[in-house]
């Protein structure tokens, strides 16, 4: 994700999008967390509509986006645009069941799933 497509990312209201802020010199966002949020991605690829995506905040400027520290990471439902600061914990389990809980898009994916393994 890039400044220039934040806000059309963003504000799609067909999709859910979970974001890391971060700057590349941080070495806790950069180094830390942002290896975390790819393998989080890898993880729900398969999860249609649902975006997790990284914004290198100190080579993109995105309207209207104001991140006061680093690594932020922040939550845009698809029927709600209101940005949900994510406050827990930094590691995979936690970014997965912040999505589970908030995550429209994710459990009508589970669901969906799940139907299918019953149907079986």
């Amino acid at each position: 994700m890039v400044g220039s497509n934040w806000d059309e990312i963003v504000r799609d209201t067909t999709k859910d999008v979970f974001i890391l802020y971060y700057v590349p010199w941080d070495a806790n966002s950069f180094g830390h967390v942002a290896p975390m949020f790819k393998q989080l991605a890898a993880e729900y690829a398969d999860v249609p509509n649902l975006t997790i995506a990284m914004l290198d905040d100190a080579a993109n400027n995105a309207e209207g986006l104001d991140v006061r520290g680093y690594p932020s990471i922040s939550f845009y439902a698809k029927d709600n645009k209101t940005e949900l600061k994510y406050e827990s914990a930094r590691d995979v389990a936690s970014f997965k069941a912040f999505l589970e809980e908030n995550s429209t898009v994710f459990k009508e994916h589970k669901a969906a799933k799940d139907r299918m393994h019953d149907d079986l």
